[in-house]
């Protein structure tokens, strides 16, 4: 988050994706370095990616809010199997 090109960083992982096939697979945009940067650019970051989460690694910060991001992902992707069948 604290990284002054980490808009670049975001397109560059999504080229990669794109060039192994595998650019619609579900996944969770989580910036680190919150700590880093002061709360209204924090925000701004988050509002231009909706979804996405903020944690401090480093401090253990914000863990959890990725462990409840990545349950709710598992069982959404759950019960759209079941309805599928």
């Amino acid at each position: 988050m604290s990284h002054p090109r980490h808009e670049a960083q975001i397109k560059a992982v999504e080229a990669i994706l794109e060039e192994l096939g595998d650019a619609d697979i579900p996944r969770l945009l989580v910036f680190n370095k919150a700590d880093l940067v002061d709360a209204e650019r924090r925000d701004e970051i988050l509002a231009e990616h909706p979804g996405s989460l903020a944690i401090a690694a480093a401090k253990r910060e914000g863990l959890g809010e990725i462990l409840k991001a990545v349950d709710r992902g598992l069982v959404g992707r759950k019960t759209a199997g079941r309805g599928a069948m």
